[in-house]
């Protein structure tokens, strides 16, 4: 199980967390490249995410 980051000690631990899944890094790229997607259209942007693990990301982002 993975140790969650102080919060109190910093206050970027929330971002840095988001950012440690790897699927959430690249859904965040895709989004600032071509701004405003639906969700199928950003499906098809990220090549190897499987639709569970997209609706997984955008819920915890």
């Amino acid at each position: 199980m993975r140790k969650k980051l102080d919060y109190e000690y910093c206050a970027a631990a929330p971002v840095l967390e988001w950012l440690g899944d790897k699927w959430a890094l690249a859904v965040l790229l895709e989004l600032h490249a071509k701004g405003v997607l639906r969700f199928n259209e950003l499906y098809k942007t990220i090549p190897s995410i499987s639709e569970k693990m997209l609706s997984a990301v955008l819920r915890s982002l």
